[in-house]
């Protein structure tokens, strides 16, 4: 049962976000509420486990599970967690049933496509969290676009539709540059689209650079197209796609930089420096870039219903 439980908690939200979506139009809305919170709950029920059976002293994955997918390319399905992925799931799963309280008496309308579309976000990113496998990995990275896209262009206030292309476009043109990357990584270790395989790569530093900053990279075409920061800020900060990112990056920098944090588990300091630079980097990047657009224009950002 325990190799189930990220599945779980991976397919329990997006299994609830469509039957939010079967259960009709607007005149069963509260019915679809009411069906979004219960999935959302179970979503992080199933989760719970994942803490109260976490081995304190195992710094490897846990909760793994590994099915192979196409076998042709040794492409698996294949989840685990860590011990700070492991946080990450809890917290997402947390979270989505706060963002389904929150719009109980907000949204008005369209109230089974926004509530499906948070809780299939919130099973993808689990997904994102917890994939061992390259193509995996991308598969749900790649899937959060969809409702991110339909989330900001629905409910993103007046520049919804502009600010919902730019950032599908171009998070999708940064996207092939991760693809780039992984290809390469696969190359280099022989056939292996495994993550931990990849972990131990004697690459040089100028081509660890290059993948890390990869959407870095991916960014700077933006504004070559005319795509100011700010609007591309816009656009990130409309998602929890920021902070994610952050955290990812944080977490990626101690593990390639500082000795031993590979092996460090939850009752190491090193484990909860590591987390909590990574809280306080996204907390740094995200509060003051949505002060400063809220600021500029306050209307902008209300909920506007028709």
């Amino acid at each position: 049962m325990n190799a189930d439980l990220l599945s779980l908690a991976i397919w329990v939200p997006i299994v609830a976000g469509l039957l939010v979506l079967a259960a009709g139009g607007e005149r069963n809305a509260p019915a679809q509420r009411w069906i979004a919170l219960i999935g959302a709950l179970l979503g992080f029920a199933v989760t719970i486990p994942l803490y109260t059976g976490f081995d304190l002293h195992n710094p490897g994955m846990q909760f793994v599970q590994n099915i192979p997918w196409i076998e042709r390319f040794h492409v698996n399905y294949h989840l685990g967690v860590d011990g700070i992925s492991v946080l990450f799931v809890l917290l997402n799963s947390f979270i989505t049933i706060l963002v389904v309280i929150a719009g109980w008496s907000v949204v008005q309308s369209r109230v089974s496509q926004y509530y499906a579309s948070f809780l299939i976000l919130s099973g993808l990113m689990n997904g994102v969290f917890a994939a061992l496998d390259g193509v995996l990995f991308y598969v749900f990275f790649e899937a959060t676009l969809i409702p991110m896209f339909i989330i900001i262009g629905v409910w993103g206030g007046p520049n919804r539709v502009y600010a919902a292309l730019t950032f599908f476009l171009y998070t999708l043109a940064g996207s092939l540059l991760l693809l780039v990357a992984l290809l390469y990584l696969y190359n280099k270790s022989g056939g292996s689209f495994e993550i931990l395989d990849w972990h131990n790569l004697p690459l040089p530093l100028g081509v660890q650079i290059l993948l890390f900053f990869g959407f870095l990279l991916a960014s700077w075409s933006m504004v070559r197209n005319g795509i100011s920061w700010g609007d591309a800020l816009k656009a990130a900060a409309g998602t929890e796609t920021a902070s994610i990112t952050s955290m990812e990056i944080v977490d990626s920098a101690f593990l390639l930089l500082i000795p031993g944090a590979m092996h460090a588990y939850i009752s190491s300091p090193l484990y909860w420096y590591k987390l909590v630079a990574a809280l306080i980097v996204a907390f740094l990047i995200t509060v003051p870039v949505n002060r400063h657009l809220i600021s500029r224009n306050p209307h902008k950002y209300h909920h506007h219903h028709t």
